[in-house]
């Protein structure tokens, strides 16, 4: 059932991310970390979702510039004004999958595996890709840990082309680049991802 709701603005954003769910490189995002493994039917369980209104898609208009976020509280996501870039909507998606699905993790766990789907994306769709350097905004730490996050996201997703398996121990460093950050720091140990009634 439509939601009648909708925005024009939301509805764009809805077909934004509904159309990256179901991109052909999603076919390929098959892959395990440690214990977690991720299929490429889960990204479909939450299109459904989005298609069944279990999860909403939101304009937010605070939000920043191609930031999108999914928010496992209102089971949603927010779309900046203007969109987000696929492979970060493929991100949120991976928060979404953690949702549906009551994965119960840390922070480091749950932001490290949602960077490796993104990197991954972001190979299988557009090939290798050149040095991401983010910004020094928020201290020299804080940029040594998303220079880290960056970076090892990256590699492990070459290796995940190869072979759609790694142990946790290789993916450590990444989890715990997380923490180094002002913005993960923030945010609590834990990822209290709830369920998606329906979903």
């Amino acid at each position: 059932m439509p939601d009648w709701t909708l925005t024009p603005n939301d509805l764009a954003a809805r077909n934004a991310v509904l159309a990256t769910l179901r991109d052909p490189a999603i076919k390929r995002m098959g892959f395990g970390v440690g214990s977690i493994l991720i299929f490429p039917f889960d990204y479909e369980r939450v299109a459904k979702a989005i298609e069944g209104n279990e999860i909403s898609v939101r304009v937010d208009p605070k939000g920043s510039a191609h930031m999108a976020i999914y928010d496992y509280a209102s089971n949603s996501f927010k779309i900046p004004p203007g969109g987000s870039n696929p492979d970060l909507l493929v991100h949120e998606a991976t928060h979404a999958i953690f949702d549906i699905r009551k994965i119960a993790t840390g922070t480091g766990v749950s932001e490290g595996m949602a960077y490796i789907a993104q990197a991954l994306f972001q190979r299988i769709k557009f090939g290798p890709q050149a040095r991401y350097v983010p910004a020094m905004d928020q201290g020299l730490i804080s940029f040594m840990g998303w220079q880290m996050i960056f970076d090892l996201s990256r590699a492990l997703a070459e290796v995940l082309i190869k072979t759609p398996y790694i142990t946790r121990d290789r993916a450590e460093p990444l989890f715990n680049a997380v923490g180094m950050t002002v913005t993960y720091l923030g945010q609590g140990p834990n990822a209290n991802y709830n369920g998606v009634p329906g979903a």
